[in-house]
């Protein structure tokens, strides 16, 4: 599964080095292959309501977030057998919670304390 998927995000509230809340949109591209089915590729809208970030003092980041992509052709079961029965629409809404902690990369050269 390749996946590119570019958002503008802005802050809503809070110190962006410390705890804040962030809000976003843009477009996501998701090429999916394997065995058993052929590739398939979609675009969708992403939109993210709400997420949090919460920076620790050792520049630690944890972060979490609610993703909206509306997909702008359905999934249809033949393509992947898995997939959900839904309502006769022409697109397919998927929601998704992710969440994650980024670690501090040291630059090259600096001194240490």
């Amino acid at each position: 599964m390749g996946i590119l998927e570019v958002m503008l995000e802005r802050r809503s509230w809070g110190n962006p080095g410390k705890f804040m809340f962030y809000h976003g949109a843009g477009f996501a591209l998701h090429n999916m292959f394997g065995d058993g089915f052929r590739p398939i590729q979609k675009g969708a809208t992403r939109i993210r309501p709400v997420a949090v970030k919460w920076t620790l003092d050792n520049g630690i980041e944890l972060s979490a977030a609610w993703n909206l992509r509306s997909f702008w052709d359905r999934f249809e079961r033949i393509e992947l057998t898995s997939a959900p029965r839904g309502a006769n629409l022409p697109f397919e809404l998927v929601n998704s919670v992710s969440a994650g902690v980024t670690f501090p990369i040291p630059r090259l050269g600096a001194r240490r304390p």
